[in-house]
């Protein structure tokens, strides 16, 4: 994406929302680490939840579809068995990276943060999209493209995003509507052509376990960059 993409427009973004929804084919918690400012504004301003909506393949290879076909793990054991080892893979030599996680971790454990997986019922497909949502209390702002919510799809790939701004009018946001509509249907299971998945109870206390006992602040940020 252009050098611009993240200081001009993720941060603002993420500083300004009530709420804020992603969607993505791929997923690295340590692509929050760009978009730290941010998510700790958005930790300081704001008491609305985060929703994260990813697909299953993003974080396994074929051989964990073939322990679910064998019948050696459930799908639920298996998202949430690999997300366990995705999370503690993070480089947590890097300061500013623990801080997004801390943030991260911290939304989980105050309720503020929700995730959910979705598998396509076709076996060789997969939920593909990517997609920032962000809302206040008068504004909506869609951003879709080719990019997924990694550092690789935020900061080293060739991606293109497109902003649909409401405030524009309704010309310009109707492809916007049906991006939303998307992602509420899978996030409520309502897409007859995948299943989602809702962490349990255990996955939750385990992300939560991570969480920092205070908020993680602006200067938390500002200090973590200075370290690196």
């Amino acid at each position: 994406p252009d050098e611009k993409y993240i200081p001009k427009v993720l941060i603002p973004a993420m500083s300004n929302s009530e709420t804020i929804k992603i969607q993505s084919g791929y997923f690295s918690s340590s692509c929050f680490k760009q978009i730290a400012p941010g998510l700790a504004s958005f930790i300081s301003s704001s008491n609305s939840t985060m929703q994260l909506l990813l697909a299953v393949e993003g974080i396994t290879n074929p051989k964990d579809h073939e322990a679910i076909e064998t019948g050696l793990k459930t799908e639920q054991e298996l998202i949430e068995n690999l997300f366990h080892v995705f999370v503690d893979s993070d480089d947590l030599e890097s300061a500013i990276t623990k801080h997004a996680r801390d943030c991260l971790s911290f939304l989980v454990a105050s309720n503020r943060l929700e995730i959910k997986f979705v598998l396509m019922g076709e076996p060789s497909g997969q939920f593909h999209p990517k997609s920032w949502i962000f809302h206040d209390e008068t504004n909506l702002l869609v951003i879709n493209g080719s990019g997924n919510a990694s550092t690789r799809g935020l900061v080293a790939n060739g991606e293109v995003m497109t902003l649909h701004p409401q405030w524009e009018g309704d010309y310009l946001f109707k492809g916007a509507k049906r991006i939303i509509k998307s992602f509420n249907e899978h996030w409520e299971d309502r897409n007859p052509e995948s299943k989602t998945y809702t962490p349990s109870p255990e996955f939750i206390q385990f992300l939560s376990q991570k969480a920092p006992e205070n908020p993680p602040t602006e200067g938390d940020m500002f200090a973590s960059w200075d370290q690196d």
